[in-house]
């Protein structure tokens, strides 16, 4: 699909988990304010929602999803796979480093200097927000093109949770940007699995 061309390129790692029903991987649970995604595994697990109402699963062995128009992709990486202890930056620092590299390297140019928003979660953890332009010719007026990527991280013990969404003309940038900020910034961990049924039967209580 050509406007999943812009964010295939950002896609980091082969996702090791799919979109399924059972507890394992990256499961989707409706809310009556939108949608709760939560990220089961055996050591840790995490959950976030997204406000919205309308949820699609556009290219899910990819974890690439939309709700209310706007695109939204999960890269979940294991630490392990990209951490080098002896160097002076933290975990998020250093994958925030290899996500822009990647990117330079797969668009074979340099990007301009990006410069990542640093904030924290409700957990007290820190979080990376930032952005990237798309360099659009002038003949290209139409609505479904890509022009800005907008990408949030954050790290729990064993992975690091990228968040990125490619807009369109056709999206609210600031509606955008605000509910990708606020889900990674409430985003709730686990040591051990949630229980789905729980979590479905405290929702119907609501």
């Amino acid at each position: 699909m050509k406007m999943f061309r812009f964010v295939s390129l950002v896609f980091v790692f082969l996702i090791f988990c799919g979109f399924a029903s059972n507890d394992d991987g990256l499961n989707v649970i409706k809310s009556d304010k939108g949608f709760i995604f939560v990220f089961n595994d055996s050591l840790e697990s995490f959950l976030l929602e997204f406000r919205g109402k309308k949820f699609v699963d556009i290219e899910p062995e990819e974890l690439i999803f939309s709700i209310d128009g706007q695109v939204i992709q999960f890269t979940i990486v294991p630490v392990k796979e990209f951490y080098v202890p002896n160097l002076e930056k933290d975990t998020l620092q250093q994958h925030f480093e290899f996500e822009v590299d990647y990117i330079s390297k797969s668009f074979n140019s340099q990007l301009d200097k990006v410069e990542p928003k640093k904030f924290k979660t409700r957990l007290g953890r820190k979080a990376y927000y930032w952005e990237l332009e798309r360099k659009v010719p002038p003949s290209d007026t139409s609505n479904e093109t890509v022009t800005k990527q907008i990408f949030a991280s954050t790290n729990t013990n064993l992975f690091v949770v990228l968040i990125s969404s490619p807009l369109t003309r056709k999206n609210n940038y600031a509606e955008c940007k605000r509910r990708i900020f606020n889900a990674l910034k409430n985003i709730q961990i686990n040591y051990g699995k949630y229980n789905l049924d729980s979590l479905r039967y405290s929702l119907k209580r609501k």
